[in-house]
């Protein structure tokens, strides 16, 4: 799924099911950047406004999420002469003398969010609803629950996490070391957690705490992007398993010209070759996959 460009309407959605490319209209989606996606909610980011909102594809249903101005190192919002500006809090002390530096929002609004996944879908009566954040120059962690005002950081110091998802009653964070973490939600003062150890397998004989290669999915498919990562049987998107479908996600730091970027297919695992998807699309911002059931 990828934003229109400036000129277009209906937003785009490659069906992994059928050939072709199928339209559905929402509205002023021109000045927005998709952040992620669950369960046919797109999780929205507008860089004007710099609200963050969970919109339904299918059913235009809308769900306000804190905004940017909510988020734990920005400190202050104030308009100016241009427009609006943050005072925001530096994460790194020694970059600034008195610790803290103003921008324009605009500016911070497009940059400042990187990722946003959610545990389940949201209703009306969902209390352990909770939404991830990664944000910030330093790809910092923050969570979200209902009836919250504000994004709440993580109990941790720890930053530069490249991604982050929800398994169960717990997420799990990969930093730019590969280094992973694991943080429990049961407690109530949010999320606690750290560096997360694998457990040694039951033959003592094996006991290294090492990464092994996965050579075969078997009969699942593997859907990896901005949004939440997943694995599900192939039934579900007509089609054979044991294959990988991705989306790039350092997209943004390419060149401007976005239709350069062919990082965007299917891998097949069983002989290593790849068919590219959406080679000639010019992108606004990341796609994410969508789908109308609660696996994504």
């Amino acid at each position: 799924m990828q934003l229109p460009v400036a000129d277009e309407l209906p937003l785009q959605i490659q069906s992994l099911e059928e050939n072709g490319i199928n339209n559905i209209r929402l509205p002023e989606m021109q000045n927005n950047f998709i952040r992620g996606s669950y369960g046919g909610w797109l999780i929205i980011l507008d860089i004007y406004q710099g609200s963050i909102y969970m919109l339904n594809a299918f059913t235009r249903v809308r769900l306000d999420l804190p905004p940017v101005s909510a988020l734990p190192h920005i400190i202050d919002y104030n308009p100016n002469n241009y427009g609006f500006e943050y005072t925001l809090r530096s994460i790194n002390e020694d970059l600034f003398v008195n610790n803290t530096y103003v921008k324009s929002s605009v500016f911070i609004n497009k940059i400042l969010v990187w990722k946003v996944t959610m545990n389940s879908c949201p209703s009306s009566d969902n209390e352990d609803f909770m939404a991830v954040i990664i944000y910030g120059y330093g790809c910092n962690l923050a969570y979200y629950k209902p009836h919250d005002k504000r994004w709440l950081e993580f109990p941790t110091r720890e930053y530069n996490f490249y991604d982050v998802i929800f398994v169960g009653k717990k997420i799990y964070a990969i930093d730019d070391y590969c280094q992973l973490y694991e943080f429990d939600t049961n407690g109530k003062s949010g999320p606690v957690g750290g560096i997360h150890e694998a457990k040694p397998p039951s033959d003592d004989l094996k006991n290294a705490k090492e990464w092994s290669r996965l050579n075969s999915l078997e009969n699942y498919v593997l859907i990896i992007g901005l949004n939440s990562s997943v694995r599900i049987l192939p039934a579900s998107i007509q089609s054979k398993g044991n294959r990988i479908y991705f989306t790039e996600g350092y997209i943004e730091l390419r060149p401007t010209d976005y239709a350069v970027t062919h990082d965007i297919g299917i891998f097949n695992l069983d002989d290593g070759s790849c068919q590219r998807l959406l080679s000639d699309v010019k992108f606004l911002c990341p796609p994410v996959w969508c789908h109308s059931t609660s696996f994504l």
